[in-house]
């Protein structure tokens, strides 16, 4: 769900009016399009990737569209720029053309130069490079990261991070996501959060639509999750 959430969020802060950026190192930019008009629509992703429209969410559908469009210039999907310094360069365009609050690298260990340098040197290199991008553009940068397979059964934590323990240092803040086994909703542990608290966070969450929900016993009816302040990495 790494992909899904960060997706998400940057949905979600684009939909706010902040200016969003996402480099998609494992999906095209279409299938990312796709997940979102899902989710603004409710539509299974499923049905909408076979290029059907049920009759029946038709109008929903359009009105998701052209949400989409009119993102246009706040929500930027790039899926040709693989390497840190492709990154760094279309980033660094992209702010000075009119700003960013918010950068997602989809995900970190793809991001990893493969230099001379072990996996676990690689991985280090990407995670502070992009750390040194925030401060520089101003903007917070969200990695999904993978985990070990140690963490296949148990409730994740900052060891588990796959290939470096430099991301726990670098990051700002580290949260973790415990899917649950019916895969209907997930713990988001916030297990690092150098200018807050750390806790843990139930979400609903409904894979086919790519939405996420704070359980309706945490809040007052259940509220769609926010997007964080800038400033982590």
């Amino acid at each position: 769900g790494k992909s899904s959430l960060s997706a998400f969020i940057a949905l979600r802060a684009a939909l706010a009016g902040y200016r969003v950026a996402i480099f998609s190192l494992e999906m095209l930019a279409t299938s990312v399009v796709k997940r979102m008009v899902s989710s603004l629509a409710e539509i299974d992703s499923l049905v909408l990737s076979r290029g059907c429209v049920p009759v029946a969410r038709a109008e929903e559908y359009r009105a998701a569209v052209g949400q989409m469009r009119s993102l246009e210039h706040r929500l930027m999907i790039d899926d040709s720029s693989k390497t840190l310094d492709e990154i760094h360069r279309a980033a660094t365009r992209m702010s000075i053309e009119g700003g960013l609050d918010l950068i997602v690298v989809d995900y970190l260990q793809l991001a990893a130069p493969r230099t001379g340098e072990n996996r676990v040197g690689q991985v280090t290199i990407a995670a502070e490079t992009l750390k040194e991008m925030a401060m520089r553009l101003n903007a917070a940068v969200l990695a999904p990261s993978q985990l070990s397979r140690q963490a296949d059964g148990v409730r994740p934590q900052l060891c588990h991070l796959r290939e470096s323990g430099a991301i726990e240092h670098t990051a700002s803040l580290v949260l973790l996501l415990d899917v649950q086994q019916n895969r209907r909703w997930v713990n988001a542990i916030i297990a690092k959060n150098r200018n807050g608290t750390s806790e843990t966070v139930s979400l609903d969450w409904d894979r086919s639509l790519m939405r996420y929900l704070e359980e309706h016993h945490q809040g007052s009816g259940g509220s769609e999750m926010p997007w964080q302040n800038r400033g982590a990495a």
